[in-house]
């Protein structure tokens, strides 16, 4: 047997038990996803700060690659601009002292060199003419020793043998180079030379013999010449060349004559190798690995310990939940009993009121404030029910009395014949009259037995439909017959109306039931000389029959039981012992059994009317008779 207190501690704990899984559920993956969303941040945040560390470290190795650069650029620039600033002095320890004195002394070369001051003027194509060949017979009857070195100043990170410098003519005639160099050349490039003004400097990486180096190329005039420094602005501003030192520059001591053009000039070149400055920076990139490593290492194991952080936050959090849920459930368990116990205290109590109910007793003992609202509908219900057993048994104790009272006074009569017929002898004449009335009663009696058989059987819902199609007029007709006898004993008129019906689809035998129990109830409570009406007719679908007479009518009061068994309208009244006011209870259980229904009019003093409504299903052919 279940128990319905075990039920709906199951229940409750059960639906518990799943709104606390899934908010459970709900919560963690709220939970993790927001984790997940903070470490992806964070791993963000990390990757953004290693990235601006390296942004930086690129930016410093950018800046350091630009200063060193810079500064060699601006060493090898004053060092080519010292070596130009010496070559005048290397001129005049040469043979044409006279040319370079004249040239030092603001004379005309092509006056110097053709020795007659005072002739005629030559035209301007001729002096040019003349002063190229005057510039070229300078240079070229010039001698140049090699410079010396201390005059250039000794390099802070070079060696001697990784600096170069080399001096050459127009005409790329090399008037002076480093004996470094060897067989060696410095490049200098012809379009160089044609668009190069005199003083610019051009800066240029070149190789020389394998060797890597960054190479200034300054044009120079070959007179007397001063080597400037600017001063280094002072103040605050910052700058992205503040770091560079301030460049110097080459003044000649003689404008007049290099403005003219009057000085021959050459090309001043000086390189170093940059193995100095690739080397710092190749150390710097290696700082600068070994920089972006640790961070990645730092970056790495920093999120290694935020997953970790994570996954120990959730693994608590799971841990809180479960022991969350085992606590509430084991709260819940202990307080459902309880709370189910007082909950299910009404139906305890209805329990015991239906327990004190009885066959002499259908009383519900039950106080309405004892029933709760839910089980209002249950408690009215239970109380219509025991009213109806109440009813039943009341109505089968007045069954056995009214089978009782219908039996005894056949059994008696049958009884008073017997016993008057044994008193003396009798002739056989007598004797078989006396048998007869014997077995009249005892027909009355199987009668009566058959009826109440017939009614056992339609309170057990073991009788049996038979439908076929049936001629509801003729069947009417042959009941009309039937009954003729009876209704010309009282001087009663017959009426019958077919109105079109012809079949009808149901069971002909309780069929004729019906009608035969319908018109003798219409003939036993007629008056003498009074009328019976039977009318057949279709209503959206259904059968309609009516049974009409011009008897006592029908109380009020006695309607509701009519078709109660052994009631009679009239009790005075008595009739024969077959019906025994069974009859309407067998049609309405006939009726009951066809999915019929049947109404009832009366007035008292003028009639009744019994209207029947069966479910057609045949065939109907229309014709109209009407016979009294």
């Amino acid at each position: 047997m279940k128990s319905l207190r075990l039920s709906l501690i199951v229940y409750l704990l059960g639906l518990l038990l799943t709104c606390i899984v899934s908010f459970s559920l709900y919560l963690h993956h709220q939970s993790a996803q927001r984790v997940s969303a903070i470490f992806d941040k964070s791993g963000r945040m990390l990757a953004r700060s290693t990235e601006d560390a390296e942004h930086l470290l690129q930016g410093r190795y950018q800046v350091m690659d630009q200063m060193l650069r810079a500064n060699l650029d601006e060493a090898l620039l004053l060092k080519a601009q010292t070596l130009a600033s010496h070559l005048v002095r290397r001129f005049e320890f040469g043979r044409d002292i006279l040319v370079f004195r004249l040239l030092g002394g603001h004379q005309s070369v092509h006056q110097a060199v053709l020795g007659m001051p005072g002739l005629p003027a030559v035209p301007i194509f001729g002096q040019e003419a003349v002063r190229w060949w005057t510039q070229a017979r300078v240079i070229q009857l010039a001698t140049l020793d090699e410079i010396d070195e201390g005059l250039l100043g000794s390099p802070r990170r070079s060696a001697p043998a990784e600096e170069f410098y080399q001096v050459s003519s127009e005409e790329e005639l090399i008037l002076l180079r480093s004996p470094h160099l060897g067989s060696n050349i410095l490049p200098l490039d012809r379009k160089t030379r044609q668009k190069m003004k005199l003083f610019q400097y051009e800066f240029s990486n070149v190789t020389v013999g394998g060797r890597h180096l960054r190479l200034v190329t300054l044009k120079a005039p070959i007179t007397r010449m001063l080597l400037i420094f600017p001063e280094r602005r002072r103040g605050g501003g910052s700058s992205s060349n503040s770091h560079r030192p301030p460049r110097s520059s080459l003044v000649p001591v003689d404008r007049d004559i290099v403005q003219r053009g009057l000085v021959p000039t050459v090309f001043v070149q000086y390189a170093r190798s940059v193995a100095d400055i690739e080397e710092t920076l190749a150390e710097l990139r290696a700082d600068i690995e070994n920089v972006r490593d640790q961070l990645l290492r730092e970056q790495e194991q920093t999120r290694l310990r935020l997953e970790e952080d994570a996954q120990a936050a959730l693994a608590s959090m799971r841990t809180t939940l479960v022991l969350l849920a085992v606590a509430v459930v084991a709260a819940m368990v202990v307080g459902s009993v309880v709370i189910i116990r007082r909950g299910l205290a009404p139906i305890e109590h209805i329990a015991r009121a239906v327990s004190q109910v009885s066959e002499k007793d259908f009383q519900l003992k039950l106080a309405p404030e004892e029933v709760p609202q839910e089980l209002a509908p249950i408690v009215a219900r239970l109380r219509e029910v025991l009213a109806l057993l109440a009813a039943a048994f009341q109505r089968e104790k007045q069954a056995v009395a009214d089978i009782s009272h219908e039996l005894r006074t056949p059994l008696a009569a049958l009884l008073a014949t017997i016993q008057v017929s044994l008193k003396k002898m009798r002739t056989a004449e007598e004797y078989r009259q006396t048998l007869g009335q014997c077995a009249e009663i005892g027909e009355q009696l199987r009668g009566l037995m058959e009826r109440l058989l017939l009614l056992a059987r339609l309170d057990a819902g073991t009788a049996i439909v038979y439908p076929q199609l049936v001629d509801v007029p003729e069947l009417a007709e042959q009941c009309l017959n039937m009954v003729r006898p009876l209704a010309h004993d009282k001087d009663l008129h017959f009426h019958f109306e077919r109105n079109g019906v012809s079949t009808v689809f149901t069971d002909p035998e309780k069929l004729r039931e019906i009608l035969n129990n319908l018109l003798h109830n219409a003939i036993q409570y007629n008056r003498p000389g009074g009328r019976v009406d039977l009318e057949l007719r279709r209503k959206e679908g259904a059968l309609v029959i009516e049974v009409r007479d011009t008897g006592i009518g029908i109380p009020p009061e006695a309607r509701p039981h009519l078709f109660e068994r052994f009631f009679r309208a009239d009790p005075s009244r008595q009739s024969d012992v077959i019906h025994a006011g069974l009859g309407l209870a067998i049609v309405k259980g006939y009726l009951d059994l066809l999915g019929g229904t049947i109404a009832v009019e009366s007035t008292v003093g003028q009639g009744s009317t019994f209207r029947i409504e069966l479910p057609v299903d045949g065939s109907d052919a229309p014709r109209t008779d009407a016979s009294s």
